[in-house]
């Protein structure tokens, strides 16, 4: 029998939850943070065969360049129905019913960056049209940059100022769901109504591996006052100002919906799931 595809609806998530926990390394108090946080926005889909989920996926609603759009994320089959073509089946319902909803951009992030997984979703229409620079500063770069700043962000607003175009634009609950995401996992935020930033420290260096601002100064100073660290690591979106010689990288795909729509190039996701 071949499986049925829809998009669930209920309240009670624990199948998905199970099959979460199944196929991805993810912390138990981080995924109950993901259904509970975004059980109001986010669209869940799943595979079932005689009753039971054996696989899933979920669009998390954004913005690109003004249309709607959506993060794919969570993709997981149970191990013993892989190779079977659901997952790549369920996706394109998903997709379908997306483009019905209004949407106009699919993308995501493939796990690890992994090439397999690239040759995957480009088989399903997706194209590597996102990217992003790594640049590294020392303490005393920062130091040399960094201004005092106070007040509460708005998330939306920092996101515009900092990326102009061509990003995914997420909703300031989004961004406070992931702050809370990343501390299950020893990451550190910072934030005043100037600058945000998430990051991760390790060995005397800190990955700030997502942030946005008005003014990067503030940044500096909210990144020196609550870290040790000797060197910063930031991911900035390709086009970035504070980028000197930095290559861009392929970090991530997107898919159009709808055939009149253009792709467009070095597109920046952001923040996104472990």
């Amino acid at each position: 029998m071949k499986p049925e595809h829809k998009r669930f609806e209920g309240d009670d998530f624990t199948e998905l939850k199970n099959l979460w926990l199944r196929v991805f390394d993810e912390n138990e108090e981080a995924l109950e943070l993901f259904f509970k946080r975004n059980k109001t926005s986010f669209v869940p889909y799943c595979s079932t065969s005689n009753g039971k989920i054996i696989s899933a996926l979920y669009l998390l609603p954004c913005t690109l360049n003004g249309e709607n759009a959506h993060y794919l994320c969570g993709a997981a089959t149970a191990p013993e129905y892989r190779r079977r073509g659901i997952m790549s089946d369920l996706i394109s319902f998903a997709l379908d019913d997306a483009k019905n909803r209004g949407d106009a951009f699919s993308l995501l992030f493939p796990a690890n960056q992994s090439e397999s997984l690239y040759r995957f979703y480009g088989r399903l229409g997706y194209a590597p049209g996102c990217t992003a620079a790594i640049r590294k500063m020392t303490r005393a770069e920062l130091a040399a940059l960094a201004k005092n700043c106070g007040g509460e962000p708005d998330f939306e607003s920092l996101q515009g100022q900092c990326f102009n175009n061509n990003f995914l634009l997420w909703n300031n609950d989004y961004i406070k769901f992931a702050e809370a995401y990343y501390r299950v996992y020893n990451a550190s935020s910072v934030s005043c109504k100037a600058a945000f930033a998430i990051f991760e420290e390790s060995g005397g260096a800190a990955e700030v591996f997502y942030s946005a601002y008005s003014d990067f100064g503030c940044l500096c100073r909210l990144l020196l006052d609550n870290s040790k660290a000797k060197s910063f690591v930031f991911t900035l979106k390709a086009d970035s100002p504070l980028l000197t010689h930095e290559k861009p990288e392929r970090y991530g795909m997107i898919k159009a919906l709808d055939k009149s729509k253009k792709i467009l190039n070095n597109i920046y996701l952001g923040i996104t799931l472990n």
